[in-house]
């Protein structure tokens, strides 16, 4: 192995460096959401692996109940430094729920009359503070500042359909950072998938070299 494709290879310890920085990065996320929705979102310890493309749906199986055909996904990807997708995974048909926790029951209508457009929004907006406070402390830690684009909502989607929109390459190996995360007193759970590129991982390398410096 040269030094080119060292640098580009994240051994054990760099994965427990960065287990760590998640845990105090998604500890941090968990209490700012609370501000956000009024409601506790329980955040699993994070689990940190190398995987291929193909096996995410695996894990979606394995992980949530219900993961089984159709899922419903906010996926936002981000590049710079650290380039990855981020995606929340819920099993499907469970958009009423996340209508009532997102506080929009108020509307003198029965869930079953709800629009799609208005399931798709609401998830959009529960995306952007679960996503956007999970991937912003890690970015925070790791003192870098990330692009995105904007996050995309599907509802009822067929598992495989949404992996494949996933910005990575099949040939890629993955460096998965993923969560289950569930609401309090809510009959509702997911789970969050940041899913980085192997292009970043000689940054992430040194950022995490830079990140356990501070110890010393």
């Amino acid at each position: 192995m040269d030094i080119q494709e060292k640098d580009q290879t994240l051994g054990a310890e760099d994965l427990e460096i960065l287990q760590e920085v998640m845990n105090i990065a998604f500890g941090r996320a968990a209490a700012d959401l609370a501000k956000f929705i009024n409601i506790f979102v329980k955040l699993s310890v994070p689990h940190i692996s190398l995987i291929s493309k193909s096996e995410i749906s695996e894990t979606l199986r394995s992980e949530l109940e219900g993961m089984d055909q159709n899922v419903s996904v906010v996926r936002q990807d981000f590049w710079g430094d650290l380039t990855c997708s981020a995606v929340l995974f819920f099993p499907a048909h469970t958009e009423n729920e996340i209508i009532s926790i997102m506080g929009t029951d108020e509307l003198n209508v029965e869930f079953n009359e709800i629009s799609t457009s208005l399931a798709q929004e609401t998830l959009l907006e529960l995306g952007n503070i679960l996503i956007g406070a999970c991937a912003g402390k890690i970015a925070q830690l790791l003192e870098t500042n990330v692009s995105f684009s904007p996050p995309f909502a599907a509802i009822n989607e067929p598992m495989g359909e949404a992996i494949e929109q996933m910005d990575i390459h099949e040939s890629d190996q993955i460096l998965s950072l993923q969560t289950q995360f569930s609401f309090e007193e809510r009959n509702l759970s997911g789970l969050l998938i940041i899913a980085g590129q192997k292009s970043s991982f000689a940054w992430i390398k040194e950022a995490l070299t830079k990140f356990m410096a501070q110890y010393e």
